[in-house]
Protein backbone atom coordinates (compact mmCIF):
# COMPACT_ATOMS: atom_id res chain seq x y z
CA UNK A 1 0.00 0.00 0.00
CA UNK A 2 2.90 2.01 -0.34
CA UNK A 3 2.94 5.33 -3.45
CA UNK A 4 5.13 2.66 -5.51
CA UNK A 5 3.88 -0.70 -4.79
CA UNK A 6 6.26 -3.08 -4.28
CA UNK A 7 6.75 -7.59 -4.07
CA UNK A 8 8.85 -8.03 -0.96
CA UNK A 9 10.18 -11.57 -0.15
CA UNK A 10 10.37 -12.67 3.27
CA UNK A 11 12.05 -15.82 4.18
CA UNK A 12 13.95 -17.00 7.84
CA UNK A 13 13.13 -14.65 10.99
CA UNK A 14 12.06 -11.82 8.84
CA UNK A 15 8.28 -14.14 8.61
CA UNK A 16 7.75 -12.46 11.77
CA UNK A 17 6.71 -9.18 10.11
CA UNK A 18 3.86 -10.77 8.83
CA UNK A 19 2.88 -13.91 10.82
CA UNK A 20 -0.56 -13.74 12.41
CA UNK A 21 -0.56 -9.98 11.29
CA UNK A 22 -3.58 -10.85 9.76
CA UNK A 23 -3.75 -8.79 6.68
CA UNK A 24 -2.55 -5.45 9.04
CA UNK A 25 0.82 -5.08 7.17
CA UNK A 26 0.64 -6.65 3.47
CA UNK A 27 -1.33 -8.94 1.50
CA UNK A 28 0.46 -12.94 1.25
CA UNK A 29 0.69 -13.15 -2.71
CA UNK A 30 2.51 -16.66 -2.64
CA UNK A 31 4.08 -18.68 0.20
CA UNK A 32 6.80 -21.80 -0.61
CA UNK A 33 6.40 -24.67 1.85
CA UNK A 34 8.46 -27.49 2.06
CA UNK A 35 6.92 -31.01 1.73
CA UNK A 36 7.80 -34.38 3.65
CA UNK A 37 6.46 -38.06 3.82
CA UNK A 38 2.96 -39.01 3.17
CA UNK A 39 1.37 -41.76 5.24
CA UNK A 40 -1.65 -43.43 5.66
CA UNK A 41 -3.73 -42.23 8.88
CA UNK A 42 -5.61 -44.56 10.90
CA UNK A 43 -8.20 -42.71 13.38
CA UNK A 44 -8.60 -43.77 16.84
CA UNK A 45 -10.89 -43.46 19.58
CA UNK A 46 -10.41 -44.63 23.64
CA UNK A 47 -12.61 -43.97 26.42
CA UNK A 48 -11.99 -43.41 29.85
CA UNK A 49 -14.29 -43.68 33.26
CA UNK A 50 -12.54 -39.84 34.01
CA UNK A 51 -11.09 -37.24 32.85
CA UNK A 52 -8.04 -37.56 34.38
CA UNK A 53 -7.63 -40.88 33.29
CA UNK A 54 -8.17 -39.54 29.67
CA UNK A 55 -5.28 -36.64 30.16
CA UNK A 56 -2.51 -38.78 31.53
CA UNK A 57 -3.17 -41.06 28.29
CA UNK A 58 -2.92 -38.02 25.83
CA UNK A 59 -0.23 -36.81 27.60
CA UNK A 60 1.73 -39.91 27.42
CA UNK A 61 0.84 -40.71 23.76
CA UNK A 62 2.25 -37.05 23.42
CA UNK A 63 5.75 -37.76 24.96
CA UNK A 64 6.61 -41.20 23.09
CA UNK A 65 8.60 -39.98 20.07
CA UNK A 66 8.72 -43.09 18.27
CA UNK A 67 4.96 -42.88 18.09
CA UNK A 68 4.36 -40.72 14.67
CA UNK A 69 0.74 -39.25 15.49
CA UNK A 70 -0.86 -36.05 13.85
CA UNK A 71 -3.78 -35.17 16.80
CA UNK A 72 -4.39 -36.08 20.10
CA UNK A 73 -7.32 -34.55 21.76
CA UNK A 74 -9.47 -34.62 24.60
CA UNK A 75 -13.26 -34.81 25.39
CA UNK A 76 -15.02 -34.27 28.73
CA UNK A 77 -18.27 -36.82 28.64
CA UNK A 78 -20.17 -36.41 27.56
CA UNK A 79 -19.03 -34.22 24.71
CA UNK A 80 -17.94 -36.86 21.70
CA UNK A 81 -21.29 -38.49 22.81
CA UNK A 82 -23.57 -35.83 22.51
CA UNK A 83 -22.51 -33.74 19.41
CA UNK A 84 -20.84 -36.12 17.32
CA UNK A 85 -23.64 -38.12 16.29
CA UNK A 86 -22.40 -40.19 13.06
CA UNK A 87 -20.05 -42.00 15.71
CA UNK A 88 -22.62 -41.77 18.32
CA UNK A 89 -23.17 -45.69 18.19
CA UNK A 90 -19.37 -46.22 19.12
CA UNK A 91 -19.65 -43.74 22.08
CA UNK A 92 -21.09 -44.08 25.50
CA UNK A 93 -22.67 -40.61 27.10
CA UNK A 94 -20.07 -41.57 30.67
CA UNK A 95 -17.14 -41.94 28.80
CA UNK A 96 -14.46 -39.00 28.56
CA UNK A 97 -12.66 -39.38 25.33
CA UNK A 98 -9.36 -39.55 23.67
CA UNK A 99 -9.04 -38.90 19.82
CA UNK A 100 -5.67 -40.05 18.16
CA UNK A 101 -4.79 -40.06 14.58
CA UNK A 102 -1.93 -42.46 14.29
CA UNK A 103 0.18 -43.56 11.07
CA UNK A 104 -0.69 -46.87 10.10
CA UNK A 105 2.63 -48.22 10.68
CA UNK A 106 2.60 -46.69 14.18
CA UNK A 107 -0.97 -48.63 14.89
CA UNK A 108 0.83 -51.28 16.23
CA UNK A 109 2.83 -49.88 19.13
CA UNK A 110 -0.19 -47.37 19.43
CA UNK A 111 -2.46 -50.52 20.55
CA UNK A 112 0.60 -52.12 22.68
CA UNK A 113 1.47 -48.73 25.01
CA UNK A 114 -2.58 -48.58 25.44
CA UNK A 115 -2.63 -51.64 26.48
CA UNK A 116 -0.54 -50.53 29.81
CA UNK A 117 -3.52 -48.17 30.56
CA UNK A 118 -5.76 -50.90 32.06
CA UNK A 119 -8.64 -47.56 32.28
CA UNK A 120 -8.46 -47.27 28.71
CA UNK A 121 -11.16 -48.88 26.29
CA UNK A 122 -10.81 -48.62 22.92
CA UNK A 123 -14.14 -47.72 21.37
CA UNK A 124 -13.60 -46.92 17.52
CA UNK A 125 -10.47 -47.83 15.11
CA UNK A 126 -11.26 -47.17 11.40
CA UNK A 127 -9.33 -49.68 10.14
CA UNK A 128 -11.57 -52.37 11.27
CA UNK A 129 -14.89 -50.96 9.65
CA UNK A 130 -16.23 -51.75 6.09
CA UNK A 131 -15.57 -48.96 3.57
CA UNK A 132 -19.43 -48.45 3.30
CA UNK A 133 -19.45 -47.69 7.38
CA UNK A 134 -16.65 -45.61 6.63
CA UNK A 135 -17.98 -43.29 3.84
CA UNK A 136 -20.48 -42.09 6.18
CA UNK A 137 -18.24 -40.59 9.08
CA UNK A 138 -16.05 -37.67 9.12
CA UNK A 139 -12.57 -37.99 9.35
CA UNK A 140 -11.29 -37.86 12.91
CA UNK A 141 -9.87 -34.46 12.13
CA UNK A 142 -13.36 -32.94 11.96
CA UNK A 143 -13.89 -33.58 15.66
CA UNK A 144 -10.90 -32.01 16.77
CA UNK A 145 -9.87 -28.31 16.93
CA UNK A 146 -12.66 -25.93 16.35
CA UNK A 147 -14.25 -28.46 14.55
CA UNK A 148 -15.39 -29.72 17.79
CA UNK A 149 -16.97 -26.32 18.35
CA UNK A 150 -19.17 -26.21 15.10
CA UNK A 151 -20.59 -29.59 15.58
CA UNK A 152 -21.60 -28.23 18.97
CA UNK A 153 -23.47 -25.36 17.63
CA UNK A 154 -25.55 -27.84 15.73
CA UNK A 155 -27.22 -28.79 18.85
CA UNK A 156 -27.05 -25.85 20.46
CA UNK A 157 -26.90 -22.52 19.63
CA UNK A 158 -25.89 -20.65 22.64
CA UNK A 159 -22.87 -22.32 23.02
CA UNK A 160 -19.60 -20.74 22.57
CA UNK A 161 -15.68 -21.50 23.19
CA UNK A 162 -12.75 -20.23 24.35
CA UNK A 163 -8.92 -20.92 23.51
CA UNK A 164 -7.13 -21.44 26.54
CA UNK A 165 -3.18 -22.25 27.31
CA UNK A 166 -2.36 -24.90 30.09
CA UNK A 167 1.22 -24.09 30.04
CA UNK A 168 4.14 -26.58 30.86
CA UNK A 169 5.05 -28.69 33.18
CA UNK A 170 1.84 -28.50 35.20
CA UNK A 171 -0.41 -28.54 32.56
CA UNK A 172 -2.68 -31.77 33.85
CA UNK A 173 -3.09 -30.32 37.43
CA UNK A 174 -3.92 -27.37 35.72
CA UNK A 175 -6.75 -28.46 33.23
CA UNK A 176 -8.23 -30.35 35.79
CA UNK A 177 -8.53 -27.98 38.29
CA UNK A 178 -10.32 -25.59 35.79
CA UNK A 179 -12.66 -28.73 34.62
CA UNK A 180 -13.37 -29.19 38.86
CA UNK A 181 -14.41 -25.24 39.00
CA UNK A 182 -16.62 -24.97 35.90
CA UNK A 183 -18.16 -28.20 35.41
CA UNK A 184 -20.62 -28.84 32.86
CA UNK A 185 -20.79 -24.82 32.01
CA UNK A 186 -17.20 -25.21 30.38
CA UNK A 187 -16.88 -29.10 29.24
CA UNK A 188 -13.18 -29.31 28.91
CA UNK A 189 -12.18 -30.27 25.34
CA UNK A 190 -7.94 -30.65 25.01
CA UNK A 191 -5.36 -30.25 21.81
CA UNK A 192 -1.79 -31.73 22.83
CA UNK A 193 0.65 -30.13 21.40
CA UNK A 194 4.58 -29.93 21.58
CA UNK A 195 6.54 -27.12 22.45
CA UNK A 196 10.06 -27.16 22.07
CA UNK A 197 10.37 -30.55 22.80
CA UNK A 198 7.74 -30.22 25.88
CA UNK A 199 4.31 -31.74 25.60
CA UNK A 200 1.53 -29.39 27.09
CA UNK A 201 -2.22 -28.66 26.03
CA UNK A 202 -4.54 -26.25 24.66
CA UNK A 203 -7.85 -25.83 25.60
CA UNK A 204 -11.14 -25.16 23.29
CA UNK A 205 -13.39 -25.74 26.08
CA UNK A 206 -17.21 -25.09 25.38
CA UNK A 207 -18.67 -22.43 26.99
CA UNK A 208 -22.14 -22.80 28.01
CA UNK A 209 -23.23 -19.03 27.44
CA UNK A 210 -25.42 -17.01 29.47
CA UNK A 211 -24.09 -13.48 29.80
CA UNK A 212 -20.93 -11.05 28.72
CA UNK A 213 -20.17 -10.44 32.25
CA UNK A 214 -20.31 -13.94 32.81
CA UNK A 215 -18.02 -14.65 30.19
CA UNK A 216 -15.90 -12.17 31.11
CA UNK A 217 -15.38 -13.73 34.44
CA UNK A 218 -14.78 -17.12 33.47
CA UNK A 219 -11.87 -15.38 30.90
CA UNK A 220 -10.43 -13.64 34.74
CA UNK A 221 -10.64 -16.55 36.57
CA UNK A 222 -8.79 -18.69 34.29
CA UNK A 223 -6.49 -16.14 33.83
CA UNK A 224 -5.89 -15.91 37.90
CA UNK A 225 -5.81 -19.74 37.66
CA UNK A 226 -2.28 -19.07 35.25
CA UNK A 227 -4.14 -20.32 32.35
CA UNK A 228 -3.69 -17.80 29.78
CA UNK A 229 -6.55 -17.09 27.57
CA UNK A 230 -6.33 -15.94 23.54
CA UNK A 231 -9.56 -14.61 23.59
CA UNK A 232 -11.81 -15.42 20.28
CA UNK A 233 -14.32 -12.65 21.33
CA UNK A 234 -12.19 -9.83 20.46
CA UNK A 235 -11.38 -8.61 16.96
CA UNK A 236 -7.75 -6.99 17.79
CA UNK A 237 -4.04 -8.82 17.54
CA UNK A 238 -3.38 -7.45 20.99
CA UNK A 239 -6.29 -8.46 22.94
CA UNK A 240 -6.61 -11.17 21.12
CA UNK A 241 -3.45 -13.62 22.13
CA UNK A 242 -0.63 -10.94 22.61
CA UNK A 243 -1.78 -9.10 25.15
CA UNK A 244 1.13 -6.48 24.03
CA UNK A 245 2.05 -4.41 20.71
CA UNK A 246 4.35 -6.23 18.98
CA UNK A 247 6.81 -3.44 17.67
CA UNK A 248 8.06 -5.59 14.65
CA UNK A 249 5.02 -6.07 12.87
CA UNK A 250 3.83 -2.43 14.18
CA UNK A 251 7.53 -1.20 12.00
CA UNK A 252 6.53 -3.06 9.07
CA UNK A 253 3.14 -1.45 9.05
CA UNK A 254 4.56 2.10 9.31
CA UNK A 255 7.41 0.91 6.27
CA UNK A 256 4.77 -0.59 3.88
CA UNK A 257 1.22 0.65 4.77
CA UNK A 258 2.00 4.28 5.94
CA UNK A 259 -1.71 5.69 5.50
CA UNK A 260 -3.01 2.59 7.75
CA UNK A 261 -5.48 1.53 5.09
CA UNK A 262 -4.81 -2.27 5.42
CA UNK A 263 -7.65 -3.80 7.98
CA UNK A 264 -7.76 -0.88 9.79
CA UNK A 265 -8.91 -1.18 13.55
CA UNK A 266 -7.35 -4.42 13.88
CA UNK A 267 -3.76 -3.58 15.04
CA UNK A 268 -4.34 -1.14 18.27
CA UNK A 269 -0.57 -0.18 17.77
CA UNK A 270 -1.11 1.49 14.99
CA UNK A 271 -3.87 4.03 16.45
CA UNK A 272 -2.71 4.03 20.58
CA UNK A 273 0.97 2.65 20.81
CA UNK A 274 0.39 3.38 24.71
CA UNK A 275 -2.90 1.44 25.06
CA UNK A 276 -3.41 -0.40 28.31
CA UNK A 277 -4.14 -3.77 27.35
CA UNK A 278 -4.77 -4.11 31.54
CA UNK A 279 -7.77 -2.08 31.76
CA UNK A 280 -9.85 -4.35 31.26
CA UNK A 281 -12.07 -2.46 28.44
CA UNK A 282 -12.69 -3.55 24.71
CA UNK A 283 -10.35 -1.22 22.64
CA UNK A 284 -12.60 0.76 20.22
CA UNK A 285 -10.22 2.08 17.47
CA UNK A 286 -11.37 5.63 16.47
CA UNK A 287 -13.12 4.99 13.87
CA UNK A 288 -16.05 2.52 15.43
CA UNK A 289 -15.77 4.97 18.35
CA UNK A 290 -16.88 8.08 16.45
CA UNK A 291 -19.73 5.78 14.66
CA UNK A 292 -21.05 4.96 17.97
CA UNK A 293 -21.04 8.78 19.73
CA UNK A 294 -22.50 9.75 16.79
Amino acid sequence: MEASPRLIDLTGDDLQKVAHAYGTNGIIAEVEMPLTSSYEWVDVIAGFPSLTDAMVYANFLGEQDGLLLKDVAVMAAPVAHDFFGRYQRYLRPDHHVVIVIVAEHALVSLLALTRRHRRADILFRSDQISAADRQGLPPAFELTWNHTTLRALRHDPTITYLQVLYPFPDHLALAERIHARFGMELPAHLEFVRFDGKVTCFGVPLVRFTTEERLEEIMRIHEDMGAPIFNPHRCTLEEGGMKRTDEVQLAFKREVDPRGLLNPGKMIAWDDPHYDYRSGKTYLFPALGQRMVG
